[in-house]
């Protein structure tokens, strides 16, 4: 009687498990399908304004699939072809955001398309969301990018909120859909890698840079002053350390200034970004209920978006996401190092949520997730 009730176990978990394959396949072959038609071509062109190149990479039909988002000065082909780092990521679908070409061919035509993850660059992404949901994928995974990132997150709180709604009905998303296209992605993960956090950031840090470096030409010394007046680096005059205190003091004050300017006045014009429009850091308190889970991969010592909001938007989407919010931090060079740990710790995310749960799994996430913060 033993033996014959773990015959029947065993003939159900085979069943289901060959379902599940036939399912996978079924999926798979309907995106294929659906890429490739010329139909669709025209359709996401209608709908888009341009064709995002969607193609799918190292599909196998039992690994839930893997929508990678690039960052800004990138394309597809960045990680198609391990540029930023080797994710070898199987079941991974690729595409292009709407300035992908910036990186080959600068213009600023171009750049005019780019929004640094705001709802022009979310759209692509919630496009092929809606693709993902109607061939009958149950679940998907996410890996966003610096600006990728943003576009995720931003994605996310848009999807929660029932905002842009004239904009995802162009692309045919209805209202009934958001709930259906957000239930897939809660049997899948989000992995946001070194996320643009806030454009302020990143203008400020720019500003603060070249403010830096007029100092040190004007000054002529490669180093800094120190912080006591009566120990100077480079033994300048004492005339010198007050002019240079004084543009240090004054420096911080033309630093907020010119960063304003560029962020209100001097984006919107020469790219598509809006300062009033959603940013990475207050999209992340916009997640209430949304039970996905999230992992946030910070880079230590990141020049390009800088680490400056780095804290806030932790604390940000472990509050509004909490129990399903996990972090992790490393130091492998800066923001376009190769990254060394991200790899195993994705695997093992992936597969605790997608796959057969493992001590093994459950061991190398441990040190990732977050404690309680104050609400943000």
């Amino acid at each position: 009687m033993y033996l014959f009730s773990h015959f029947q176990r065993m003939c159900v978990l085979l069943s289901f498990f060959t379902i599940t394959s036939c399912y996978a396949i079924t999926a798979i072959e309907q995106l294929e399908n659906t890429i490739s038609s010329d139909q669709h071509n025209q359709d996401i062109i209608q709908a888009l304004a341009y064709n995002p190149q969607i193609r799918i990479e190292n599909m196998h039909a039992n690994i839930c699939p893997t929508i990678c988002i690039h960052g800004f000065g990138d394309s597809a082909h960045s990680f198609t072809h391990g540029i930023t780092f080797p994710l070898n990521l199987k079941s991974a679908i690729h595409f292009d955001l709407p300035d992908a070409e910036i990186h080959t061919n600068f213009s600023f035509k171009i750049l005019r398309k780019t929004s640094f993850g705001q709802i022009s660059e979310v759209l692509p992404f919630l496009y092929i969301l809606k693709l993902c949901h109607e061939a009958g994928f149950r679940a998907v995974n996410i890996y966003g990018m610096s600006r990728g990132a943003a576009v995720a997150v931003n994605a996310l709180a848009i999807l929660n909120n029932n905002s842009y709604q004239r904009q995802l009905r162009k692309i045919g998303i209805q209202n009934g859909e958001r709930q259906a296209i957000i239930s897939m992605l809660r049997n899948g993960t989000v992995c946001i890698d070194a996320p643009l956090a806030h454009v302020k950031y990143v203008l400020h840090n720019m500003v603060e840079n070249f403010r830096n470096n007029l100092l040190k030409k004007f000054f002529n010394t490669n180093t800094a002053f120190n912080s006591s007046i009566n120990q100077p680096a480079n033994n300048p005059s004492f005339a010198k350390r007050i002019l240079y205190r004084l543009a240090n003091i004054t420096g911080k004050i033309t630093d907020f200034i010119g960063s304003k300017i560029l962020q209100y006045c001097v984006l919107p014009i020469i790219t598509s970004y809006k300062p009033w429009r959603e940013e990475t850091i207050h999209s992340a308190k916009k997640l209430n209920n949304l039970n996905i889970p999230i992992l946030l991969h910070l880079e230590e010592n990141d020049v390009n978006v800088t680490n400056k909001g780095d804290n806030v938007l932790h604390q940000r989407l472990y509050n509004h996401n909490p129990h399903h919010t996990y972090f992790h931090k490393s130091n492998d060079g800066g923001h376009l190092a190769y990254r060394q740990e991200l790899p195993r710790i994705l695997k093992a995310f992936q597969k605790r949520y997608t796959g057969a749960p493992s001590t093994k799994y459950t061991s190398v996430l441990a040190n990732s997730r977050p404690s309680p913060a104050n609400i943000c």
